[in-house]
């Protein structure tokens, strides 16, 4: 029995006691965020600029929790896409959350350093799911699936897998709500913690689209 005991696999989803279940905690503070186009791999001839990334600078959160996988939040479970903005909002209400801000994702995805992807500075193909052909909507990986694609604060999936509604209007156009991070697809708007780009809020829907939930720390 000791042997097993010494010998027994590490909870992959260990208790936050700052946090709801199944959330992490990040801290408050300043961080830096954003990147050029060439470093995420975004079309930057694109003639609508809705899928660079923000340039670089200094912000600021306050402490909060997030979900540490896509919605439903469930390892071993494939993330809910086709969902406009307005029905993400409410998914995450009806669970006594809110959808993350620009600045809590991008956070909680580059980790204490501040990274490009949520392993390091430089692109490492199917660490996370980010090397499935465009268009296959099949290919959604299993939330948590790939045990490398964790951020430096222990959340998964933030680079590959689904692209991520937040709550943030894009600049671009006020309909318009900003999703973060790259999909199972190479796309035009690149990989990583720093990419970006937007969709009409109500929709059409799409097969690499999705989103988690944040909340406050009590």
């Amino acid at each position: 029995m000791i042997w097993l005991l010494a010998c027994s696999t590490p909870d992959p989803d260990p208790v936050d006691p700052t946090c709801p279940a199944r959330m992490v905690h990040v801290p408050g503070g300043a961080f830096e965020a954003g990147a050029t186009g060439e470093q995420v791999g975004a079309a930057v001839d694109w003639p609508e600029k809705w899928n660079l990334p923000r340039e670089r600078t200094s912000r600021t959160v306050e402490a909060f929790c997030i979900d540490r996988y896509e919605y439903p939040n469930e390892r071993g479970e494939k993330p809910k896409v086709f969902v406009t903005w307005p029905d993400a909002e409410q998914l995450c209400l009806d669970q006594g959350k809110r959808l993350c801000t620009e600045d809590e994702w991008t956070k909680a995805c580059g980790g204490p350093k501040g990274l490009l992807f949520p392993y390091g500075d430089t692109w490492a193909a199917e660490t996370c799911n980010d090397s499935v052909e465009v268009g296959d909507e099949g290919g959604r990986a299993k939330a948590g699936s790939h045990r490398a694609c964790v951020s430096g604060y222990g959340v998964y999936d933030m680079q590959g897998n689904v692209s991520e509604w937040v709550s943030d209007v894009h600049e671009y156009k006020d309909s318009f709500r900003v999703l973060r991070g790259g999909t199972m697809w190479l796309s035009i708007y690149g990989q990583g913690c720093m990419s970006r780009h937007a969709h009409e809020a109500r929709g059409p829907t799409h097969g690499d689209d999705g989103f988690r939930c944040c909340g406050g720390v009590p």
